[in-house]
């Protein structure tokens, strides 16, 4: 969520850590620099094909729905649209990547 939010720093990860009613528990600072670490060319070409096909059923369910997607609860708060874009792994429910549209920091 932080690199979707656009940050640039793991320092960053302070501000979703801040609004955990929206986005749950966050990594600590240490535990996002293990990870970033062991992220190699290996690891990222397993995860773009997720991310294009997490991208497309959005789409696709855009289209289905007349150009929007009903909305979703998230925080106790109705988020209309498409707001994050999400992608997880289905046998392990691990996060794998997510983009917000412009504008929805």
């Amino acid at each position: 969520m932080m690199l979707a939010d656009g940050d640039e720093a793991i320092a960053d990860l302070a501000v979703l850590r801040d609004q955990g009613e929206v986005f749950g528990p966050v990594a600590f600072t240490p535990t996002a620099r293990r990870l970033l670490a062991a992220v190699d060319e290996t690891v990222l070409d397993r995860l773009r094909p997720a991310r294009a096909s997490a991208r497309e059923t959005a789409r696709l369910q855009a289209a289905e729905y007349g150009g929007g997607i009903p909305a979703v609860r998230a925080g106790g708060r109705e988020l209309p649209g498409l707001v994050p874009l999400l992608c997880f792994l289905a046998n392990t429910a691990e996060a794998l990547t997510g983009q917000l549209r412009p504008g929805n920091a």
